[in-house]
């Protein structure tokens, strides 16, 4: 026998609705069979005593307003969990909960509705080899779809709406967390397993008490009677009950005037309150009654007009089991499955009526429906057999091992690899796997997939031109939201500036976190302040890249990182200005705004002004990836204008480009607004020192690495001069900047520390970290 705590957010006695029926039902049969039970409730202090628990087993409980209130609607707003998960997040639950389990010797903790799911999840954090089982009583979320649906106030049905955008995501994220998720009907279990494949789902109906619930005969008048019994708290009970008044009943009333319609529950508002002023003789509302059972037993039949709602009407199968016909919607239908006859199903309003006159002209019928479905009931649903089988699964329940990886998704554009490509290899190279399972999604022939050696799943897909394609980047982005929802992707990570625009919908329409990691420069508005509206977490790879972007409070900056690798290929074999060369190297694609024009006219500016002419400008870079041959033929015939033909190497791309940077004396990065630099700080992983323009992000790198120059941005004479200075460098010298740049670009800008800093922020962002923050 099992120790278990059960959780729930309604103290489950007196049973008089459906989801407290279930939750003490559940109760009463895991006690009798002999497990040990606790539970954790909370509770109204006006409506409820909980020393009242007939049940033997402990019972603690907070207090809570269970009121829906509009200051708390709007508050909610501002939120990401939905109104009705929100009320139930409580700093003393959790405290008590905790508390609970440290002293309890527990086995199973047992959630019972999705409301108390928050603390389900934090217990499976705390106590991962804990078993933790969470009970949903309805899918909740369509449940809200549902209303808004039906609700004709605009206003509300926005509100509506974005209630359900929240409560989707919410639900389809956290029933994962979970050994088990016991869905009470087959449907809710079908839509569970198509909101998350991860969810690991059984199937345990609902059932009723056939010792409670007997055939009674209390009938005190002849009249015509029909009846409604159902919580007038719960949304879809009342709307049920207001569209049955406003388009069923007044017809039926002209056909059967001396009908009697008693409206049995607790809690109705004036919106239900006024129809028994309005048909004085016809209407009963009763509000709270201790046993429902004489009215059950006085209706000739028994309505559940539900037009929104989920998971099973606990209602209809004690109606049954007391011999009444049923008549109710394919909605209120839902769940339960009898052999046909067993009751009757009407969704527009003069089938109901219809159906309803059908029964009360014909009593014949009437009882034989009642017996069908009476026997349907005993055969099916009675608790003995379904609570019993449960009861014994929970004895024999071992919690299972699960992968609960957070699933990440890469998504970038371009094919071949450039500064942003590296960089986003690095940062994949060093995931933890033990942590994230890997996607990518790229280019089906993306050149540089066999430089990432963490194992993970490609996906393919060519992220062309926006604008020359509108119809194709919104049939792409409805793609990749499909493959976020298929795979079941926590995170979306968008990388450079193409990218972000296929996965920007993903926020909305998916439960996935999205993060545009923006590595570069842009001025226009469509970047700086619209796009990063679109995402949780904007990571900027530099200072500058972040103070380029409007909405600050969704930036962090992450440099890149640089791989440390012990390649003795890589050593800096040359010696400083060996054969009495200065050997210069520039690394990067040829580009106008890389400015390797004031490159070739300072060392112009050098060679004139100090006479020195042994040096050697190596070039290397091509103009493939968004690169401009005009530019590169321009820089060509400055060379020659120049007469610099002798010095100047253009050395094309290189496939070793750290390598390359430890074959030079000195690199320049002198870009305007460079970003980052990643460049730069290869070269000082190749203990190359660097000279960089004062512009951008590049004077960042040299300013933390101290292995460098720093030149006044856009000046090539005082470019000029800081290559004397490095010319000019003793041996010793030269040796302490290039020995301080390597030291600290490997402090600063190690790529397993960069991958780190990235986890954090996954984890933030993700809903574990949002559980976090509410504990």
């Amino acid at each position: 026998m099992k120790n278990i705590l059960f959780l729930t957010h309604l103290y489950p006695y007196p049973p008089n609705d459906g989801g407290k029926i279930v939750s003490f039902n559940t109760l009463k049969h895991l006690a009798e069979y002999g497990h040990h039970i606790t539970v954790c409730t909370f509770y109204s202090k006006e409506k409820d005593d909980l020393s009242t628990f007939p049940l033997e087993m402990q019972v603690y409980g907070v207090p809570v307003d269970y009121a829906n209130t509009l200051g708390g609607g709007m508050k909610n707003l501002i939120s990401p969990l939905s109104y009705n998960m929100e009320k139930y997040v409580n700093r003393q639950m959790r405290e008590l909960v905790f508390s609970l389990l440290s002293e309890l010797n527990i086995d199973i903790v047992y959630v019972d509705h999705l409301h108390m799911a928050y603390y389900g999840s934090l217990i499976k954090q705390t106590y991962p080899h804990l078993i933790v089982v969470l009970r949903q009583h309805n899918v909740e979320s369509l449940i809200m779809k549902r209303v808004a649906e039906e609700e004709r106030n605009p206003i509300k049905k926005l509100y509506f709406q974005m209630q359900y955008a929240k409560l989707n995501a919410y639900e389809s994220s956290i029933c994962a967390d979970f050994d088990e998720c016991i869905m009470i009907t087959q449907e809710d279990l079908n839509l569970m397993e198509k909101m998350n494949h991860r969810v690991r789902l059984s199937l345990l109906p609902a059932g009723v008490d056939m010792n409670k619930y007997v055939p009674l005969d209390y009938r005190q008048n002849e009249w015509p009677t029909i009846t409604f019994l159902g919580s007038l708290a719960w949304m879809p009970n009342i709307q049920g009950v207001t569209w049955f008044m406003e388009n069923v009943f007044p017809s039926l009333l002209r056909q059967v005037p001396n009908i009697q319609f008693y409206i049995v529950g607790k809690n109705p508002p004036e919106s239900i309150g006024k129809y028994e002023s309005q048909y004085p003789k016809n209407v009963h509302v009763t509000g709270f009654v201790e046993d429902e059972r004489p009215y059950i037993a006085a209706s000739d039949v028994f309505v559940v007009p539900l037009k929104i709602g989920g998971g099973m009407r606990i209602k209809i199968l004690n109606a049954l089991a007391m011999k009444k016909p049923v008549v109710t919607t394919s909605i209120g239908a839902e769940g339960i499955h009898l052999k046909e006859g067993s009751f009757e199903v009407a969704d527009s309003s003069a089938d109901m009526e219809k159906t309803i006159l059908k029964l009360l002209n014909n009593k014949d019928l009437a009882g034989q429906m009642g017996e069908l479905g009476y026997q349907e009931v005993q055969a099916h649903y009675s608790n003995q057999l379904i609570l019993e089988k449960h009861a014994a699964n929970l004895d024999h329940f071992d919690s299972p091992v699960h992968d609960h990886k957070m699933n990440v998704m890469y998504v970038t554009h371009s094919k071949k690899k450039g500064g942003a490509e590296q960089s986003l290899i690095h940062l994949i190279n060093h995931m933890d796997t033990s942590l994230y399972n890997i996607y990518l999604l790229c280019p089906q022939d993306t050149e540089y997939v066999d430089e990432i050696k963490t194992p993970h799943k490609r996906l393919h897909m060519e992220l062309g031109s926006i604008k020359k394609n509108i119809a194709a980047y919104i049939q792409r982005n409805m793609a990749i939201i499909h493959l976020v929802r298929k795979h079941n992707i926590h995170i979306v990570h968008a990388n450079g500036w193409r990218a972000p625009w296929y996965v920007l919908f993903a926020k909305y329409f998916t439960k996935a976190k999205t993060i545009w990691h923006h590595r570069d420069a842009m001025e226009s508005k469509f970047y700086t302040w619209l796009l990063p509206h679109f995402f949780d977490q904007v990571i900027c790879i530099s200072d500058f890249v972040k103070s380029t972007i409007k909405v600050k409070r969704k930036c962090a900056v992450v440099y890149n990182g640089i791989e440390q690798k012990n390649d003795a290929s890589l050593e800096k074999q040359r010696k400083f200005k060996e054969d009495g060369i200065l050997v210069i190297g520039v690394i990067g694609r040829i580009v106008e705004w890389k400015r390797y024009d004031y490159i070739i006219k300072a060392l112009s500016i050098f060679t004139r002004k100090f006479n020195i002419t042994n040096w050697k400008l190596n070039i290397y870079g091509d103009t493939a990836v968004d690169g401009s041959d005009v530019y590169l033929q321009q820089l060509k015939d400055l060379v020659a204008e120049l007469g610099l033909e002798y010095n100047v190497n253009f050395k094309g791309h290189t496939r070793t480009p750290i390598k390359a940077m430890g074959e030079c004396d000195v690199t320049i990065n002198f870009s305007d607004k460079e970003p980052f630099g990643r460049v730069i700080i290869e070269s000082l992983l190749a203990k190359t020192p660097v000279i960089v323009a004062n512009s951008g992000g590049a004077h960042e790198i040299i300013a933390r690495t101290e292995g460098g120059f720093i030149c006044q941005d856009g000046d090539i004479d005082h470019l000029a001069h800081q290559i004397k200075e490095i010319y000019d460098l003793s041996e010793h010298q030269y040796e302490s900047l290039s020995s301080t740049g390597y030291e600290n670009v490997k402090k600063f800008f190690d790529a397993k520390n960069k991958s780190r800093d990235v986890s954090q922020i996954y984890n933030r962002l993700t809903k574990k970290a949002f559980l976090s923050q509410h504990m």
